[in-house]
């Protein structure tokens, strides 16, 4: 391999890493988000006597699994995103 195809396989794999890294926390931001959605609506509730106070159950699980699909997501992009350094790294001195 020549230095411009290492360059470019590495330039690559650093895209996809920080797609997945980028998607992943994303996706893990989102239910954050609707897990602070929630407890605010209820406290908003709670706190206004007119209204009843809705509960929201399963957040606790889903919230959990999204951890440790972002955290995983995230592992994997900083590894796509190392071998893509070591690859333009490598060009460099072919």
């Amino acid at each position: 391999m020549n230095a411009q195809t290492l360059n470019l396989v590495g330039l690559s794999i650093n895209v996809l890493g920080t797609l997945v890294a980028a998607l992943s926390g994303g996706l893990y931001l989102k239910l954050v988000n609707t897990s602070i959605s929630a407890l605010e609506t209820t406290l908003q509730a709670y706190f206004s006597p007119s209204r009843g106070v809705p509960v929201f159950t399963g957040l606790d699980k889903h919230r959990e699994t999204a951890m440790r699909r972002g955290l995983i997501g995230v592992g994997w992009g900083l590894v796509l995103i190392v071998i893509g350094f070591i690859f333009q790294i490598i060009a460099l001195f072919v």
